[in-house]
């Protein structure tokens, strides 16, 4: 997705971050996070440059939530609500 996506990238939609020359930060260094252990920073720009790269490539949007339900297991907003209360219930007063 980021090549095709770099491929057909014009201003204003990420142009600097959506090239062939950003591929090393853009891909190898989400490798680098998984392979750090830095799972979560690494979820994060994984769906950030999928998101860009599917604004570029002008898809409908329609594979987000999916990809963040199967990155995060929460499959709707009733899940991340009942999370968020299981966490608030964790936290000390």
């Amino acid at each position: 997705m980021f090549d095709r996506a770099a491929a057909v990238a014009h201003p204003p939609f990420f142009s600097a971050d959506i090239t062939p020359a950003a591929r090393p930060v853009a891909i190898d260094g989400n490798r680098e996070l998984v392979g750090r252990g830095d799972h979560r920073e690494a979820v994060f720009w994984i769906v950030a440059t999928a998101a860009r790269c599917r604004m570029i490539l002008r898809d409908d949007g329609a594979w987000f939530p999916d990809l963040v339900a199967d990155l995060v297991g929460l499959p709707d907003p009733a899940a991340l609500l009942a999370r968020r209360d299981r966490v608030l219930a964790a936290l000390p007063r």
